[in-house]
């Protein structure tokens, strides 16, 4: 099997069952998946990375990992099939991806257990994100301005700007939910004005600690 440096081997990874999980990682970025896969170690995670899409299956279905983490440029063809193999064994993924969609319409039917981050985010919060998922927390798993649409918080909100709201609730900047919404930067920073304005806060940590404080109430 193609494995790259690891913190544990593979061998380990299929072997050992510690109470924080079983992670493997995998993508063409090895330097940031052993960093990655090194706070994943100190946070109590047995972790291996694999190279190679191929060994990625085999290992799926050979040590039945209990979240993958991929990092890539796009979610193509060759993602949404390895999500879908992952999801035939009830096995979380987690996606880091350099232009990540709002819409997941295009994931396969096990597309409840994966959750996707923009690859820009603080390494901490993908730490955070695994030990949700691995406790079964999928608050941000939630499709486009639905998580913010359940908050009273948004009850005055358009649902163009839910969607600017709950984008921001997963990590995306602004520059990324302009390209996503396919819409100016300055139009995302106007959504923004305006969702400051009716919800009383001064800033975007202000805002995403209003509805945290709400959803974890």
């Amino acid at each position: 099997m193609n494995v790259a440096r690891t913190r544990r081997s593979t061998q380990e990874l299929a072997e050992q069952s510690l109470p924080a999980g079983r992670i493997v990682l995998s993508g063409p970025d090895t330097p940031a998946l052993e960093e990655l896969a090194h706070r994943l170690d100190d946070a109590g995670y047995v972790c291996g990375i694999v190279v190679g899409a191929n060994s990625l299956v085999r290992l799926l279905e050979d040590a039945r990992p209990d979240l993958h983490i991929r990092r890539v440029h796009r979610i193509g063809d060759r993602e949404i099939g390895l999500m879908a193999r992952a999801a035939e064994h009830a096995i979380r993924s987690v996606l880091l991806v350099e232009q990540p969609p709002l819409s997941r319409d295009h994931l396969p039917g096990g597309s409840k257990l994966v959750t996707i981050l923009p690859w820009t985010v603080p390494t901490s919060a993908v730490v955070d994100t695994a030990r949700g998922s691995l406790s079964g927390l999928q608050e941000l798993d939630a499709a486009p301005h639905t998580l913010v649409a359940r908050s009273e918080l948004a009850a005055s909100l358009t649902i163009r700007e839910m969607e600017v709201a709950a984008a921001l609730l997963r990590g995306y900047r602004v520059g990324q939910i302009a390209g996503a919404m396919s819409i100016s930067e300055y139009t995302v920073r106007n959504h923004l004005r305006s969702i400051f304005r009716k919800l009383d806060v001064h800033s975007q940590a202000e805002l995403i600690e209003r509805f945290q404080g709400e959803f974890n109430g």
